[in-house]
């Protein structure tokens, strides 16, 4: 695991945005806004902040989001957590899966981690490297960029 502004990103999604990092090799956080960012809240960002605009490939296809691994600030490209691996226990794995299955949402993550558990390589549910996630994002067509002195530079 690293630390550094390289390491950080902020994703344009339908209902808003969200900025991860981390300050410490234990110590990640996230934060939310609604809308477009605000020039103040570019202005909080380290430049460097990789940006993943998603909402054109999720108008397209509402399924990448479940596809989609989710972001960990602390790996190393090529390092991923796999979300069947965090469970370790195969019956603590099918407790946690059974416990998802009580509500629609649940039984949706639910069926997301039993696919993952079949596959090779990283799908939904799993976390991965800021790099790893920007090159998912741009295989589908997202547009990406970076904060540039308080505003995003999109890559041509």
């Amino acid at each position: 695991m690293t630390t550094g502004k390289e390491y950080r990103l902020l994703v344009l999604h339908r209902s808003g945005w969200s900025a991860y990092g981390h300050r410490a090799p234990n110590c990640t956080f996230s934060v939310s806004g609604y809308g477009e960012p605000k020039p103040e809240d570019l202005a909080r960002l380290l430049p460097g902040y990789r940006v993943v605009d998603e909402r054109e490939v999720i108008e397209r296809d509402p399924g990448a989001v479940f596809a989609s691994p989710m972001v960990d600030t602390r790996l190393k490209g090529g390092e991923c957590r796999r979300f069947c691996d965090l469970q370790g226990d195969p019956e603590v794995r099918g407790a946690i899966l059974e416990a998802f299955g009580a509500d629609p949402v649940g039984a949706a993550v639910a069926s997301i981690a039993r696919v993952a558990e079949k596959v090779p390589h990283f799908s939904g549910m799993d976390r991965v490297a800021v790099g790893d996630y920007v090159a998912w994002w741009r295989a589908r067509g997202a547009r990406i960029g970076a904060v540039v002195g308080g505003s995003i530079r999109w890559e041509d």
